[in-house]
């Protein structure tokens, strides 16, 4: 078994289809995208949702106004009815509620501590607290930048050029603006009141994100609402994207698992009640994680794997994904050789079985061309990118053409290597 699987089938154990799941997880350790829920900022002190909402409305004496609505778990319809009656007071019972000043500094304990060590740049939350900030700053790898709520619809090109960046989908408790937290929120971003409209900017970012690697939920309770909706709608217009979920082992049920299966989700479960598993986990993923992490020379100390037997390596590797960021890595090197290795793999692994990985590997294959002078060639590799995104969607086409501007701005004819 591979180093992931002999580890964590200790923590985890080796029932309900985990180490299955666990070997799978190991072949895109390195790209996982965590999105992180509540059940991480528990052992902090910050309630999960529904319990905030309940509390929120008992303060506000309108417990009796939502208990249906929270029954049905429409939470958003719940928060409507709060932020109607006083918004005033709403916003202040949350900024009470999540704000950073009940978190000691650095923090001592806790699964969320690992998820930036399991990060590669990209990470999404649904919570309002900072604790997912505080934790990367602890582990010296402060995020790039960071997007509450309805600010998320500007962060297409923080994730093209692959910043570390934080996507708040409800937004930051110290702010209302840009929250997207309502019924009436959710249906001005996302559209419709149980729909979601993916031609919409912020639709179009989050599904540019889940693109961007397998997803990882980490103390998400993945229940049928909104937001679980929206994330499905994304995933099921992504044919052939996998992602990953840890649960209690008590949501292994027949309904649920065809319930997942429709998400696109491959579930891990650990022990019901022992959520010490999860922390357990995390550091055996984290390590895992550190161990695939070597320096790429002349990178600017960017983690990648080792490169020193390039054909060996492009040999062993039959993840795209993972083709493709060791490409990138070496690119970003000038290693412009090697990278074509890696990205002509990549191009012969997926010419007949992902049409999206097949035009990632062209536009990796037309930079390298640009990079060296080789300008009719990369204008080819370019045409099969533009030909994949155009008909697919509008938001990517434009991207790449953005991306293709900006190398040949910072790097013009004249001026290339």
């Amino acid at each position: 078994m591979g180093r992931i699987v002999d580890r964590a089938i200790p923590i985890l154990g080796n029932t309900l289809g985990n180490e299955h799941v666990l070997h799978m997880l190991e072949e895109h350790c390195g790209q996982l995208v965590p999105f992180v829920g509540a059940g991480l900022s528990v052992g902090f002190g910050y309630p999960q949702w529904k319990q905030f909402l309940e509390t929120a409305a008992d303060q506000m004496g309108l417990r009796p106004k939502i208990d249906s609505l929270l029954a049905l778990n429409r939470f958003e319809d719940a928060a409507d009815v709060l932020t109607a009656d006083r918004p005033n007071t709403f916003n202040d019972i949350l900024q009470q509620t999540f704000g950073q000043q009940r978190i000691q500094r650095p923090l001592g304990k806790g699964a969320v501590r690992h998820v930036a060590s399991v990060a590669r740049g990209l990470v999404l939350t649904t919570n309002f607290d900072r604790v997912l900030e505080i934790a990367f700053e602890d582990a010296g790898l402060r995020f790039d930048e960071v997007f509450p709520g309805s600010q998320i619809r500007e962060a297409s090109y923080a994730i093209e050029v692959r910043k570390r960046v934080l996507l708040k989908l409800h937004g930051d408790y110290y702010s209302p603006t840009h929250r997207v937290l309502t019924a009436k929120e959710y249906a001005r971003e996302y559209g419709g009141t149980d729909s979601c409209d993916i031609e919409l900017p912020l639709p179009t970012i989050l599904a540019q994100a889940f693109g961007a690697g397998p997803l990882l939920f980490l103390g998400c309770s993945l229940q049928n609402d909104r937001t679980t909706r929206v994330i499905a709608k994304i995933a099921k217009k992504l044919a052939g994207t996998v992602h990953f979920a840890l649960l209690s082992a008590s949501e292994c049920t027949d309904e649920r698992l065809r319930e997942l299966d429709s998400w696109n989700i491959r579930p891990l479960f650990f022990p019901a009640g022992k959520f010490a598993k999860i922390e357990e986990f995390l550091g055996c993923l984290a390590d895992a994680s550190a161990l695939g992490r070597v320096k790429v020379p002349g990178s600017a100390g960017k983690a990648t794997a080792s490169v020193n037997n390039p054909q060996e390596l492009v040999a062993l590797i039959k993840d795209p994904v993972r083709l493709d960021q060791m490409g990138r890595a070496l690119i970003e090197g000038g290693r412009w050789e090697e990278a074509w290795l890696f990205y002509s793999k990549l191009v012969e692994l997926t010419a007949t079985s992902s049409e999206r990985m097949y035009a990632r590997g062209n536009e990796g294959l037309a930079e390298i061309c640009w990079h060296r002078e080789k300008w009719e060639e990369a204008d080819r590799f370019w045409a099969i990118g533009r030909n994949f995104y155009g008909r697919h969607s509008r938001a990517e086409a434009e991207a790449l053409d953005r991306r293709i501007a900006k190398l040949k701005e910072d790097h013009p004819r004249s001026q290339s290597r």
